[in-house]
């Protein structure tokens, strides 16, 4: 072979001139890479699974012979200057279908790979990339210089003009760019007919002759609240199931724990939360619901653990104040509280407290109206020691003595009652079940022993979490066309065949996609025609929502996907903007090209776009989704523990590229503007904040093409910032959105996983680089959605530090599903190791990946060694959400009656609530744990008084904000207020559409405004303003935070909340707080 080649110092002298192009010549003459000075870069004989040979006109083909094809360069020492930047140029054809193209270089010890997004060609096409800069090769000598031609055999390849060439900004624009270097000034968006939007919303306002409560989704889409109340009204989205009670959970005992208190909406996602008594009061808080005079439901909170109060603090069904009870002195904190109609001629509820511990016999109880007013004092014929109150069918007041295991009827006074069961320490609880007088259980490590207490002082147990106590697993039949040949996995006690039952993307089940006729479609056009039998239908282990109660029990996961199957959606992707020529419904990278992806070198689909600006792409990822949740939900309920989980999601991510970083299709620019919007409120501040010049006319997101500081790919830049993290909440939003559609159909949220690549913990950054492309595929928003968690991850990485294992179970997931999974090590000791690993750190299911034969190097058999051995050895109860029952109520709800328990009694549970069936079996319609993670709380002002005038007071700045932050804010008018603003900034600009109006407050009422925050800010201030001059008392603003792991703020830890949980529901209410 021979290459020609030109003195370095001839190419300096070249290179000296610029061979800019004039502004008015771009779109007339074409860029010629051949035109600036150059090194031809010569190949060597270093080469491995693929053949050369050179044409006439110094033409070389290459072709590949392995799955491993590469050729070295020959040395460039003499001709490569480390300080310079240089690009790769050569003119070539490819095949379709022949996987990355990348270049190796070594640097000493060091080799990087530089990946280009070159493509296939039949015809004969110019490709510049940058090396130094694309290589961080700046200031470094390259040792080596290695090109591999993808990684497919039989592949022809021809090239020409190989040569190296020092950079300027044309031949920069060029690389990125391409022939569409003079596309530049087409790029971006006008917004002049942009529809306003309006991204916060009240979610809760109630107000009482005491106070008003009002909670606001600061940003409402990441908010599941918000979510379902928006819809829940819409006649395709009414429950096919009855929905459970509101119930109002609190923090159990434990020193950490303050006394947080989350209500939850019939759907089991938080409405609101405050903090029942100041911050220094900890240990927890107990919780009883009932009825005041006026049939309306109230909440009694108290410390479980404090000895620093004697007041019981009242609160109406929005966590509003609704008054106090000061305890007498002669009963002593920590005291045990129960409501009921004990007192049938007094209205309402009563409540009844006696001390917790009783230093001296014949303790007293106090029972109480609604109001505070004390009206009977009793006395119990009883020993010094432990005591519980508890309420029997809703009027009767027993009192437990935990030591002699003694029951006290006391309203109305009835004869002792003994619970003694062998040497069990029971606490009894009520039941809705009419074969037994109580429920009874105590703490426990691993097992929810449910005691079964009968009229004749006989009993039996069930453990009501043996479900919890289960880890499942399901090893893969095929993988890419390849048949596993694993054999069959024997069934232990714990340690179980489960199927995780893929049904695909049902996006592709409605008879629209084929026509392309989807817009303006509505519900019943996109559902009604759906052929669910062929939808359904598949591989022998697929199963149907008829086939419900056959086989094994059941991950159900119709997800839909951003992963568009190229014919399948051929009449959607074809769809093209007839004014800006532009795909209507496909991803676009920087350049405004279609991307695509597959598997080991064959593309597979084209990547659709995620945003929410275009309704029909809306319809079709949720509306065919939306008909089969609903279908499966009645099955569910009737036989709930014949469901492992249902997964309505499969690796949301937005990929664009190996050079580009977010999608730039036209409506999601549009949605990246709107988001910028709720965070600085209009375009001018936006230029103001990102040193941007946008107008009416132009809008872009930064593409890294040298139009300004704005436009760069720079952690520093706040404009890519704010790009990367939209990009971000819109994955979050897809994701978030069939958590949504899940919580409608009627299933509660920790039976509903998420299926993530886990961000940063696979590729090392929250924009990571995996096969070659930048990927966002964010987590940090579903650690704090109240709802459960999944992921998908290859590899071993039980021995690091942080990994996503260690970064959820911190966070307080117990339950998680894998839904691919393999520890690809050939070492059955690692293999094993990995899988104990998961299951101690919160994994209870796994889908078990067969690795395809040709990439095998032993994982298989590693794999199924370690699953018989786990089987065999380590068939023992799963450590995590089941252990001990803290507290059972009965729920007589209008539709069906069951009890509800709370698992998990010790220091390292998190708390369950459940509902159970007359056998201990689980019910279905509740399935929640109120606190994963660790609520920090920190206090931000409080003054005692504070006088409020029309230019407003700050009342508190709060420094940064991310998924999981809440902010509340309490204080009292002291006289008639007519109207109270309280104004939110954000880096000093005032955010209109977060603007809470307080109007026609009566004196001494008792104010609480809650903000729930779900997205990253920073300098935020609340400002209280009122036309006339006003007067305020108690101020108090205390910032809630999830500790939770969040990977976009290098948070690689979180705080596991701890104790379990208190509960109870709320009776039924004529006037919801909600809007």
């Amino acid at each position: 072979m021979r290459f020609s080649s030109i003195s370095l110092s001839l190419l300096c002298f070249f290179l000296a001139f610029s061979l800019p192009l004039s502004s008015e010549d771009k779109e007339n003459v074409p860029f010629k890479v051949e035109a600036f000075p150059h090194l031809e870069l010569l190949l060597s004989n270093q080469k491995n699974d693929l053949n050369l040979t050179e044409l006439p006109g110094n033409i070389y083909e290459i072709q590949t012979t392995g799955n491993d094809p590469y050729i070295s360069f020959k040395s460039l020492k003499d001709s490569y200057q480390p300080d310079l930047s240089y690009v790769i140029a050569f003119e070539y054809q490819a095949p379709e279908d022949f996987g990355d193209f990348v270049f190796y270089c070594r640097t000493g010890k060091k080799t990087k790979p530089i990946r280009t997004d070159l493509q296939p060609s039949e015809e004969w096409k110019w490709f510049v990339f940058p090396l130094s800069d694309s290589g961080q090769l700046i200031g470094k000598k390259i040792d080596a210089l290695r090109m591999d031609p993808g990684e497919l055999a039989k592949k022809t390849f021809r090239i020409k003009n190989l040569r190296l060439i020092e950079t300027n900004r044309e031949l920069k624009l060029y690389a990125a760019l391409g022939e569409k270097i003079n596309e530049v000034d087409t790029f971006g968006i006008g917004l002049k007919d942009l529809k306003p939007q309006v991204s916060s919303t009240e979610t809760v306002r109630y107000q009482d002759e005491n106070s008003l409560s009002i909670t606001q989704a600061v940003y409402r889409y990441l908010d599941l609240d918000a979510e379902t109340k928006r819809l829940s009204n819409q006649s395709a989205v009414v429950p096919p199931v009855p929905l459970g009670p509101r119930i109002v959970a609190g923090e159990g005992p434990h020193p950490d724990n303050h006394t947080v208190i989350r209500i939850l909406s019939p759907y089991q996602v938080c409405e609101t939360q405050f903090l029942a008594y100041p911050p220094n009061i900890r240990g927890g808080v107990g919780i009883e619901t009932g009825t005041d005079g006026k049939g309306r439901p109230f909440i009694a909170t108290w410390p479980l653990s404090s000895k620093l109060t004697r007041n019981i603090h009242l609160f109406n069904q929005a966590g509003g104040t609704k008054g106090k009870i000061q305890v007498s002195g002669q009963i002593n904190p920590p005291y045990d509280l129960a409501l009921g109609d004990f007192l049938p001629k007094s209205p309402g509820d009563e409540i009844a407290l006696t001390s917790k511990y009783a230093k001296e016999a014949n303790p007293l109880v106090f029972v109480y109206s609604a109001s505070g007013k004390l009206l009977k004092r009793i006395a119990v014929t009883g020993k010094a020691g432990e005591y519980s109150l508890l309420t029997k069918n809703s009027n009767q007041l027993l009192v437990q003595e935990l030591r002699r295991q003694k029951i006290h009827p006391i309203l109305p006074p009835q004869k002792e009652i003994s619970t003694l069961v062998g040497n069990n320490n029971l606490k009894v609880f009520d039941s809705v079940y009419p074969d037994r007088e109580f429920n009874a259980g105590k703490s426990e490590e691993t097992l929810s022993t449910l005691h079964l207490l009968q009229k004749e002082r006989k009993t039996n147990s069930q453990n009501i979490g043996r479900m919890e106590n289960i880890f499942w697993f399901d090893p893969q039949d095929e993988h890419n066309g390849d048949r596993a040949t694993w054999g069959e996995f024997p069934d232990g006690k714990y340690v179980r065949n489960g199927l995780y039952n893929y049904l695909g993307s049902a996006q592709y089940w409605s008879p629209l996609l084929k026509k392309g006729e989807i817009e303006s479609r509505t519900y019943e056009e996109w559902t009604s025609n759906i052929d669910w039998e062929k939808a359904l239908s598949g591989p022998a282990w697929r199963k149907s929502v008829q086939e419900y109660e056959k086989g094994k029990p059941t991950v159900w996961t119709a997800a839909f996907t951003h992963r568009w199957h190229i014919r399948k959606m051929e009449p959607i992707s074809a769809k093209v903007d007839p004014k800006s020529g532009l795909p209507i419904y496909l991803l676009l990278d920087r350049k405004n090209d279609i991307k695509g992806g597959g598997y080991f070198g064959r593309k597979l689909f084209d990547y659709g776009s995620q945003n929410f600006e275009n309704e029909a792409l809306n319809k079709l990822y949720t509306f065919a989704q939306r008909a089969f949740y609903r279908k499966l939900a009645p099955a569910y309920r009737k036989n709930p523990e014949m469901t492992i989980a249902v997964e309505p999601n499969h690796e949301n991510e937005i990929v664009s590229g190996n050079n580009s970083i977010g999608d730039y299709n036209p409506e999601n620019l549009q949605g990246f503007y709107h988001y910028l919007k709720s965070l600085y409120g209009n375009l001018i501040q936006i230029n103001k904040i990102m040193k941007t010049r946008f107008t009416a006319d132009f809008f872009d997101a930064p593409r890294d093409l040298f139009r300004g500081e704005w436009d760069d790919y720079d952690f520093e830049n706040r404009f890519f910032r704010e790009w990367v993290e939209y990009n971000r909440v819109v994955v979050s939003r897809r994701v978030g959105t069939s958590y949504r559609e899940c919580l409608l159909a009627g299933f509660p949220p920790e039976m509903i996983k998420s299926h993530q690549i886990p961000d940063s913990y696979v590729f090392k950054s929250i924009v990571g680089i995996s096969e070659g492309q930048k990927r966002i595929s964010p987590i940090d928003w579903l650690l704090t959605t109240g709802a459960g968690f999944g992921f998908s991850r290859y590899g071993t990485y039980y021995d690091r530090e942080h990994n996503i294992g260690q970064g959820a179970y911190s966070s307080g997931f117990d339950n998680m599903l894998i839904g691919e999974y393999a520890s690809l090590n050939g070492s059955l000791d690692h293999a094993l190791k990995q899988l104990l690993y998961l299951r101690n750190h919160g994994v209870s299911t796994l889908h078990v990946m067969w690795w395809p034969s040709n990439l095998d190097k032993g994982f298989n058999k590693a794999q199924e060694t370690a699953l018989h051995t786990m089987i065999s050895e380590h068939d023992k109860p799963r450590q995590g959400l089941a252990g001990g029952i803290r507290e059972i109520r009965p729920w007589k709800g209008k539709n069906k009656s069951y009890d509800i328990a709370s698992l998990g009694t010790t220091s390292r549970h998190t708390g369950l609530i459940k509902s159970i069936n007359q056998d201990g079996s689980f019910e279905g319609t509740v399935y929640t744990v109120p606190f994963h993670s660790h609520v920090d709380i920190n206090v931000l002002n409080q003054k005692d008084n504070l006088s409020i005038s029309d230019s407003g007071s700050e009342i508190a700045t709060i420094e940064t904000t991310r998924p999981g932050s809440l902010i509340e804010v309490n204080f009292m008018v002291k006289e008639k207020t007519p109207l109270l603003r309280m104004k939110m900034k954000h880096n000093g600009i005032s955010l209109p559409d977060k603007t809470i109006r307080l109007e026609n407050l009566n004196p001494n009422q008792e104010v609480r405004l809650v903000y729930k925050i779900p997205i990253l800010m920073d300098s935020v201030s609340l400002i209280l303003s009122s036309p006339q001059t006003s007067k305020i008392n108690n101020l108090n603003v205390i910032k809630h935070q999830d500790q939770v792991v969040n990977l976009a703020k290098k948070i690689m830890s979180g705080k596991r909340h701890q104790g379990g949980v208190t509960f109870d529901c709320l009776p039924p209410a004529n006037n919801t707080p909600t809007k």
